[in-house]
């Protein structure tokens, strides 16, 4: 099996972070390379410098028989650093459909590894047994600030030790997206609510991080992976106990969107079903509705407080918003097969 993996990358801070965290993490210790053919494509503007200052973690990744290829992205990211005319979401659409379509020219897998994330070890391992049976694997991605995650703590950085990270540090950067507090925001990718220890989650947009291009009629037509391929068949997601991994993201950062605060539990039940409505309705190609059934879990053996009118709220809320997506997406697929 041939898997081609593909990322997009510049500027110091990103480059370190691929280097010595995610690529580290991705193709951990346990990271199987025998039967598969790896190869490994990096899309930059600073080929030179990746040759000098990163030669030691390159020899890393060819000792476990990763073929290693820097392409020249510079015209690209000068034009989009310059000109900046598009948003930074289509101009990442525009490098993964481009490296989709090298993958199906080259008959290979396609695989996507970015550099602010952090992977648990056997991830890799099990996303490439998946894709055996399946066309795509999705996994949901959580934010956690970088400056929590210390670099003794990506050792041997088992499923049990990043849930354990997840838990700890979640709720620091996501504070604002969780039922408990009463903020309401315009749109929000992930749901979560914490009840005696046990953070409960909801992931909206989940990307799929391996593909079979093969089983993709209109790679040209994708704005985003996560926007025009997460609702696609025998697609599989990942559990967190098989495999997960963390965004990291800056302080600096910090969750700017506009967030309000509304006491009033049925007003915020009600502007947080609209505001999901109008984003839906505006992202309609690319929305699965039955991903706001699917709950994920987290643990802890600490006891917190429970809230049962928050609690139903949650799941209420999801189910109220996935019966309007599933119809929203019924009548556009109607009104799309008629145009047809």
């Amino acid at each position: 099996m041939k898997i081609n993996y593909y990322t997009l990358c510049w500027g110091d801070n990103y480059l370190n972070l691929l280097f010595n965290k995610s690529y580290n993490t991705f193709f951990s210790k346990k990271f199987n390379f025998k039967k598969n053919e790896h190869k490994l494509f990096l899309y930059t503007d600073e080929q030179s410098k990746v040759k000098k200052k990163f030669k030691s973690n390159i020899n890393y990744l060819k000792n476990k028989k990763i073929k290693f290829e820097l392409v020249d992205y510079s015209k690209k990211i000068n034009n989009f650093k310059k000109k900046n005319k598009i948003s930074v979401w289509r101009f990442l659409g525009e490098f993964q459909k481009k490296s989709i379509l090298h993958a199906k020219k080259n008959n290979a897998l396609c695989c996507f590894i970015y550099p602010d994330e952090i992977h648990s070890e056997n991830l890799c391992n099990t996303i490439i047994e998946k894709i055996k049976k399946y066309n795509f694997i999705l996994v949901p991605s959580n934010e956690v600030y970088s400056k929590n995650i210390k670099s003794k703590d990506l050792k041997n950085l088992c499923e049990n030790k990043l849930i354990k990270l997840k838990h700890k540090f979640l709720e620091e950067y996501n504070k604002k997206n969780f039922f408990n507090y009463n903020f309401l925001d315009a749109y929000q990718s992930r749901f979560y609510f914490k009840s005696k220890g046990v953070i409960y989650y909801k992931s909206i947009h989940l990307a799929p991080i391996m593909i079979n291009p093969n089983y993709i009629k209109d790679i040209k037509n994708i704005y985003t992976i996560d926007a025009s391929l997460n609702e696609k068949e025998n697609s599989y997601v990942m559990k967190p106990d098989e495999g997960l991994l963390l965004s990291l993201e800056s302080n600096q950062d910090d969750n700017t969107r506009d967030h309000q605060i509304k006491n009033n539990l049925l007003l915020l039940f009600f502007f947080r079903v609209i505001s999901q409505i109008k984003f839906n309705i505006k992202n309609i190609n690319g929305i699965n509705p039955f991903h706001y059934l699917r709950t994920f879990k987290i643990g802890s053996k600490y006891k917190k407080s429970f809230c049962l009118k928050k609690f139903l709220l949650f799941d209420f809320f999801s189910i109220v918003v996935f019966i309007i997506s599933y119809l929203l997406k019924n009548l556009y697929n109607i009104k799309k097969y008629f145009k047809q």
